[in-house]
């Protein structure tokens, strides 16, 4: 059904491939999961673990959200968001 999300499953080789297209040089991500809605083309919220890379860097929870324009098969890199999530105590 187009506009409402999935349920979060196990990340895909190739999702994961092109998530790391997309992303920039400095944090380590490791897709956990990901959950998908159809709009015009494919909004992605991959749920992560995140690694700062530099020694020690304790990993924390992110929520990266990435499009794929409909017809294409990368994600839009102006269109990727990524939000850090709170740690729990």
């Amino acid at each position: 059904m187009t506009g409402q999300w999935t349920q979060f499953r196990p990340c895909t080789n190739g999702e994961c491939s092109k998530l790391q297209q997309v992303l920039g040089v400095g944090v380590q991500y490791q897709p956990l999961s990901v959950a998908t809605q159809l709009v015009n083309g494919t909004n992605y919220c991959f749920y992560c673990n995140g690694t700062v890379t530099s020694p020690d860097s304790p990993a924390k929870p992110y929520k990266i959200y990435a499009f794929q324009p409909q017809g294409s098969q990368k994600f839009d890199p102006n269109q990727v968001q990524i939000e850090e999530l709170p740690l729990k105590p």
